[in-house]
């Protein structure tokens, strides 16, 4: 008697199933470990997590420029790891913070801005550099456009929650 040819496509189907299987489960089980010893290895140590927890927050700060002027400037950090992001205001508007870095108790990063001039408008970078001290940071401030660096700092903004307790 001849066998049925859908329970010989089954029983074909089921011995390369057989082998596949394990297979399978080593390839899953390869990725979820691979996955996990990456994650473990990017995360930041607790040094490094309580150092960025120090520049975590709003700083403000008199910067007295170069030509003379004096502005209140503000700054929003929200570090990750050890990469910043927030902004950073230069004559009293707020920009982007770009390629922010911290790197233990200092901090690096750049914001753009827009110089008009007749119907002419130029994009510069602002580069800022600063080291925190207790509830301070240290800043220097270096522009593009070749002016003298500028060094001020800033201090921690009053917190709603702690009710400016710094």
């Amino acid at each position: 008697m001849r066998e049925d040819p859908r329970t010989a496509l089954r029983k074909k189907l089921l011995r390369r199933l057989i082998w596949k299987a394990p297979l399978i489960f080593l390839l899953v089980f390869f990725a979820v470990w691979w996955q996990m010893r990456t994650e473990r290895g990017t995360q930041p140590s607790s040094s490094a997590g309580s150092k960025a927890a120090l520049f975590t927050g709003s700083w403000n700060g008199e910067v007295i420029y170069p030509w003379g002027a004096k502005y209140s400037e503000e700054f929003f950090f929200q570090p990750e790891g050890d990469k910043l992001f927030g902004t950073a205001s230069f004559l009293g508007m707020k920009r982007g913070i770009e390629d922010g870095k911290i790197d233990g108790d200092q901090l690096s990063f750049f914001a753009r801005f827009d110089e008009g001039s007749g119907e002419q408008t130029v994009q510069h970078k602002n580069y800022y550099w600063g080291q925190v001290t207790d509830s301070r940071i240290s800043m220097r401030l270096q522009d593009s456009r070749g002016n003298p660096p500028v060094d001020f700092v800033l201090k921690k903004a009053a917190s709603p929650i702690d009710g400016g307790a710094q």
